[in-house]
């Protein structure tokens, strides 16, 4: 096919001719190659100026709008080019012979379901308690009015389990603010025992979804194991989990060939997509399933910046680029600092090498007690998105267990404990402290933080996390029985 640079010049050249439908269909095509917001913004451009609009440029304009509105570079809920979107869709849909178009009707309510999901977002970034009734379950309503519509058409299928339990994974999946409130209810979100989780799993395949539900969505959650990482900490199952894992490690092989090839523009992928696939090596790292946490580490753009940071700057940084422009694109005021990514890397990176158990000495590159205190405090991005000890403090924190520095693992993780809401950092950060406190001889604190865990596994319902804890207390009581009667 056609270059990006060979899309754009004819798309300019027709621009010149004021062939307003032809040139919007090419810049609409140079966008899903350049996953650039300026290329849709010409798209549009270019259809209003089309007089009058034709049945064919109303669905294109439809279609780049809800591009727009879904895709970092676009339209910001609330300001100047969201309320005329909304007036233009207005006109659209007053016109006659455009008021039957489903694709019309649908990209209204997006547009209007759009500031609700802004709404949530800054809750959950801002730490505050989630709106489930105001909120979320609206958004719920509209992935199952229209999203699951929308998935179906990728999926060739009217609506049922597999489209529905897809549509609901457009929202943020793996930010877990909405954990922490006593009414959230995972059944309610996903069905019994997840099961519209399972049947999106079922349902998917990279090869023939992937680009299509890109493209259409916005986001495509299928590719980074979050529906297995779900079922295992709200059902325990470990198997949908090890599956759904290597689903994502295929699927990021995959990936990167694409951008090797130059099929698609990497920055689709070093986003908010990257980060979201940290959720599943989470659970992973937690759970000590470590060959599978390092299967994943390795195959993505984190596991490549250890084994050679300097090849992967150019990609560091557009990592940080890209999370910091989603976070704007949705007035969230946090932010993310490529040290602290990179020290993240280096962290995880080291704790999952082959030789982890030799570290002895303090690794040049494993900043302070209070440097890690301050990324804590300064950058709550890891505390929005399912990190757990990928949280660059906590990853530290680790290290310096590792090495047996059990005093300033053990600050690190008291202050993360003061600092994030996110349930997973808790938890693994309360662990890490029972285990200094076993290291340092204070078995009764290691109890009592153990105790602390376990009643935050109950809280937020994580039925797999409970029972990690609750084997942690088991080797404890051992332990300590070992040491009272060593024969």
């Amino acid at each position: 096919g056609l270059g990006l640079e060979s899309i754009k010049s004819a798309a300019n050249a027709t621009e010149l001719q004021q062939q307003w439908l032809v040139a919007g269909r090419l810049w609409l095509s140079a966008s899903i190659v350049s996953e650039a917001g300026s290329d849709r913004h010409r798209a549009w451009e270019c259809l209003e100026k089309l007089q009058p609009p034709s049945i064919e440029s109303a669905r294109l304009e439809a279609s780049v709008i809800q591009l727009l509105l879904l895709r970092n570079g676009g339209i910001k809920p609330g300001d100047e080019s969201h309320k005329r979107a909304q007036a233009r869709l207005e006109m659209l849909t007053n016109v006659d012979e455009f008021s039957a178009l489903k694709e019309l009707h649908a990209v209204v309510t997006i547009s209007e379901t759009f500031k609700i999901y802004q709404m949530y977002l800054s809750e959950c970034a801002s730490l505050q308690p989630i709106d489930l009734d105001g909120k979320l379950r609206k958004l719920w309503g509209y992935s199952d009015q229209v999203m699951a519509e929308m998935v179906g058409g990728v999926f060739g299928t009217k609506t049922n389990e597999a489209t529905l339990g897809y549509a609901r994974l457009q929202f943020m999946p793996t930010w877990t603010a909405k954990h922490n409130e006593s009414k959230y209810n995972f059944e309610e979100e996903f069905g019994e025992n997840g099961v519209l989780l399972k049947q999106s799993v079922a349902k998917y395949d990279f090869d023939t979804l992937h680009q299509k539900l890109s493209s259409t969505l916005g986001r495509e959650p299928g590719s980074i194991g979050i529906s297995g990482t779900l079922l295992l900490l709200f059902t325990g199952d470990i198997d949908a989990a090890r599956t759904d894992w290597s689903l994502s490690v295929t699927c990021w092989i995959k990936i990167r060939k694409l951008i090797r090839i130059k099929r698609v523009q990497s920055k689709k992928y070093t986003g908010e997509h990257l980060f979201a696939c940290r959720g599943a090596r989470a659970v992973a790292l937690a759970s000590g399933e470590l060959q599978a946490a390092k299967e994943m580490f390795e195959c993505c753009l984190d596991g490549q910046a250890f084994a050679d940071a300097a090849i992967s700057m150019p990609l560091l940084q557009e990592h940080v680029q890209e999370v910091r422009a989603f976070l704007s694109s949705w007035s969230i005021p946090a932010s993310i600092d490529l040290n602290s990514l990179l020290l993240m890397c280096r962290a995880v990176g080291a704790l999952l090498a082959a030789d982890a158990h030799k570290l002895q000495r303090k690794p040049a590159w494993l900043p302070s007690p209070p440097e890690l205190i301050r990324i804590a405090r300064e950058e709550r991005v890891w505390d929005m998105w399912l990190t757990g000890w990928q949280h660059p403090s906590l990853a530290a924190a680790l290290v310096y267990e590792q090495i047996q520095h059990w005093s300033e693992s053990a600050q690190v993780a008291q202050l993360l404990l003061e600092l994030c809401t996110q349930p997973l950092i808790k938890i693994e950060a309360l662990r890490l402290l029972a285990r200094c406190s076993v290291a340092t001889n204070a078995p009764a604190d290691a109890i009592e933080q153990l105790q602390r865990a376990l009643l935050i596994t109950r809280q937020v319902r994580y039925v797999w996390l409970e029972q990690l804890v609750k084997r942690d207390q088991r080797r404890l009581r051992a332990d300590r029985r070992s040491r009272i009667d060593p024969s």
